[in-house]
């Protein structure tokens, strides 16, 4: 917030950007999206062809072209980058390794780029949205027709719509959105934590490795709430063996006594 000078709009651009990044290209999108003021964002939002420029751009993913769309999304960020000064991002490069295509991070720009010329006001239709049925219809988005029939620059795939997944939706309500409104509504004077939580209580259990390692062990989880719970317990106790300042874990010793 302070950062973006109080600029919410702003704010919710760089959270869904990293979200949008995952965990292995989540800091570069970030990054990317700290390195222009928003209004960039909302001067460019009429064209998606302009935000794809704008993305890849920043990041340095229009090197030699591939074809002739890669050749366009050139010439749209060379005149986007003399026209509001843009300084590319150097930091953090982005990887495609270990990643399903369904990740790559052409794909994943080219979602948030669809996103933000699709859904102008975005901040304000997310605040106003009453459950997580609502707030969902604002992260429904597939791709350009480019990407239909792409995942990267110059190589085809099978033609399909490629849009937002429930799952991934449901990782961005986790990650960005309930977090979002719990800081917002804060601000405002008007939390309601109780709301924020039937919000997660909607929102089915996440499906990974250390989840699954919990559920071997008879862990009850059918909300985010379980799975967020076990989430942060193996991160901030199992991780950092404080298996006697953990509750779980002290029990578990004093049986094995």
């Amino acid at each position: 917030m302070q950062q973006t000078k109080n600029n919410w709009d702003a704010v919710l651009f760089q959270l869904l950007a990293k979200g949008f990044g995952l965990n292995k290209n989540g800091t570069a999108f970030m990054e990317m999206a700290q390195s222009f003021p928003f209004g960039v964002i909302q001067k460019c939002q009429h064209q998606t062809p302009l935000l794809e420029a704008l993305f890849f751009g920043q990041l340095g993913l229009l090197g030699p072209g591939k074809d002739a769309y890669h050749q366009q999304l050139k010439s749209e960020y060379e005149f986007l980058r003399a026209k509001f000064k843009l300084k590319r991002c150097q930091a953090t490069s982005v990887t495609f390794g270990r990643l399903r295509p369904s990740n790559f991070p052409t794909l994943r720009l080219a979602q948030l780029a669809q996103l933000y010329h699709l859904q102008k006001g975005l901040f304000r239709k997310i605040m106003a949205a009453k459950n997580v049925k609502a707030a969902r219809q604002f992260l429904q988005c597939t791709p350009s027709t480019y990407w239909k029939s792409h995942y990267q620059f110059g190589v085809k795939s099978k033609t399909t719509p490629k849009k937002l997944t429930p799952s991934f939706q449901d990782l961005l309500l986790i990650n960005v959105v309930i977090p979002l409104r719990f800081a917002y509504f804060k601000y405002v004077g008007k939390a309601d934590e109780t709301s924020l939580l039937q919000w997660a209580r909607e929102i089915k259990s996440e499906h990974n490795s250390v989840v699954e390692g919990f559920r071997k062990m008879q862990v009850k989880m059918e909300s985010v709430i379980d799975s967020q719970s076990v989430l942060h317990l193996k991160k901030c106790y199992c991780d950092a063996h404080k298996c006697l300042r953990c509750v779980v874990g002290f029990d578990l010793m004093q049986k094995d006594a």
